[in-house]
């Protein structure tokens, strides 16, 4: 089974990237100078969280659909959960991206090179 994204995939996700960097540009502005480790730590946390949810609700689905209780709304309601959790993850994991990416623009290193040092 393929585990990459497909190319279009990829393409949606640097437009939402971009998307999403403008507003994280737009945060760091108003907050303090530890803003974006703050930002990167919470979005990383937020996504461990999600992460462990999905864990969970896998581990249910597997014990509803062993044989021993096959309630379809049990099984729905838990593939419910999962789905949101990952849809949760997929936006924080483009967030942190654009929180990185925002780092890497303001690193010092590039600051001298782009500033002729």
């Amino acid at each position: 089974m393929k585990q990459e994204p497909t190319a279009a995939t990829m393409a949606g996700i640097y437009k939402l990237l971009d998307m999403e960097l403008s507003d994280v540009n737009a945060d760091i502005i108003r907050v303090q100078e530890n803003a974006a480790a703050e930002m990167i730590s919470e979005t990383a946390d937020g996504i461990l969280d999600e992460l462990k949810r999905i864990f969970i609700k896998m581990q249910d689905v597997w014990i509803y659909g062993d044989g021993s209780d096959q309630d379809p709304e049990t099984i729905h309601a838990c593939l419910t959960e999962i789905y949101r959790a990952g849809i949760q993850i997929a936006g924080m994991s483009v967030r942190l991206a654009a929180i990185t990416r925002h780092g890497i623009i303001q690193s010092e290193p590039l600051k001298r090179i782009d500033g002729g040092f």
